[in-house]
């Protein structure tokens, strides 16, 4: 049996969460169907997610994240078999940047990408030091290594140049295809209602954390000036949230810049073909969900020349340097030109949206999983 780390999806965790579920709904659809065991940790009852659209008999494990880490982790150092939580265990998916120790298996490990070596200002003290303790040993003990984009795998074989390229190789991840352009008149009424959204406005959706660059954006659009243009910061405030509003004060932002929180998975298309434009000034993203998500809606894209972003949106977006709220500026003012193009950066968007399916990941993922097994 093959058992799947879901944990990213049943907790939401943004990016990572949106990786392990929707890889795990396309592996349904293929011959690995009736091998796959979802597998999650939790502190309390089922959710109804898992009841009802994971599987019949998902695989559960009672333990909190930080028990479940530690668990981990003693058994690493320990090297004390956790096989007896996997019963018939062929291939352990670990998804989460967690790798029980399972001697008796092959695991694949998703990297997602590397930040608490290489960005650590980016994360709490806590999950900085749990990373950098334990993800040498995931990676080194891992049967097989897949990462989200081309970066992460440079980085990767640059940090640990003792990995064998031969057990490593970049699966892209994928664009749900609900994502594409809404044009119904009622629907785009209804999610401005329920959001509270401008005429015109300039989006931005994420976490709101270090990572995510917003104190830079908002600067940006305070320089920019665009008249009747606003702007939108979507998404869960996540941890280092002060600076943010602390900005938005000093330069006096209110009445132009609103924050409608976390956005209903079914209402993103909806917000995206809402928007004037999609901005992205991202200081690091190991894949980059919703740049592809905005382009494959149809909404013009300005995003950050850095780490996957590149890879992910080819020709389809106008790029800014994040590290320098100038670049930032310009980008917005260009988008929002009456001379740009925006009908031939929208076509552009679409096409290179196309190319990443979730069919595809699934395709190449299962056949890392035959290769493995073969060799087991």
């Amino acid at each position: 049996m093959i058992y799947y780390d879901i944990s990213p999806a049943v907790h939401q965790r943004a990016g990572i969460g949106r990786m392990a579920g929707q890889l795990f709904r396309a592996l349904q659809n293929t011959s690995w169907k009736e091998k796959l065991i979802p597998f999650y940790n939790r502190s309390n009852e089922i959710p109804l997610t898992v009841q009802s659209g994971w599987s019949s008999n998902p695989q559960a494990l009672s333990w909190g994240d930080k028990r479940w880490r530690a668990a981990v982790m003693i058994a690493t150092y320990l090297r004390r078999s956790q096989d007896k939580l996997f019963p018939n265990a062929s291939l352990f998916h670990a998804t989460d940047h967690l790798l029980p120790y399972l001697p008796s298996c092959q695991t694949v490990f998703t990297l997602h990408d590397l930040t608490p070596f290489s960005h650590q200002e980016t994360h709490s003290s806590l999950n900085r030091l749990y990373s950098r303790l334990m993800w040498p040993y995931f990676l080194r003990h891992a049967s097989f290594i897949t990462c989200d984009s081309e970066s992460t795998l440079k980085a990767l074989h640059a940090r640990f140049p003792d990995i064998s390229p031969q057990k490593t190789a970049v699966v892209y991840l994928g664009v749900e295809s609900r994502f594409r352009p809404v044009t119904q008149a009622s629907e785009l009424e209804r999610v401005r209602k329920i959001y509270k959204l401008p005429a015109r406005f300039l989006l931005f959706v994420g976490t709101i954390e270090p990572r995510k660059n917003v104190p830079a954006l908002l600067s940006a659009y305070h320089q920019a000036r665009l008249t009747g243009v606003n702007l939108v910061v979507a998404g869960k405030r996540g941890w280092r949230d002060s600076e943010v509003d602390a900005v938005v004060e000093r330069l006096s932002l209110g009445d132009s810049v609103s924050f409608p929180g976390f956005i209903a998975d079914e209402d993103l298309p909806t917000l995206y073909s809402l928007a004037e434009a999609f901005i992205f000034p991202s200081l690091y993203e190991g894949f980059g969900f919703p740049v592809l998500e905005a382009m494959a809606c149809g909404t013009p894209v300005v995003c950050s020349r850095i780490s996957s972003l590149p890879e992910l949106a080819g020709e389809g977006a106008i790029w800014i340097d994040p590290h320098s709220v100038e670049s930032i500026r310009e980008g917005l003012i260009k988008v929002t030109s009456p001379h740009h193009d925006r009908t031939s950066q929208i076509e552009l968007g679409l096409l290179q949206a196309r190319r990443f399916t979730w069919d595809n990941t699934a395709r190449e993922m299962g056949e890392i999983y035959q290769q493995l097994l073969n060799h087991s």
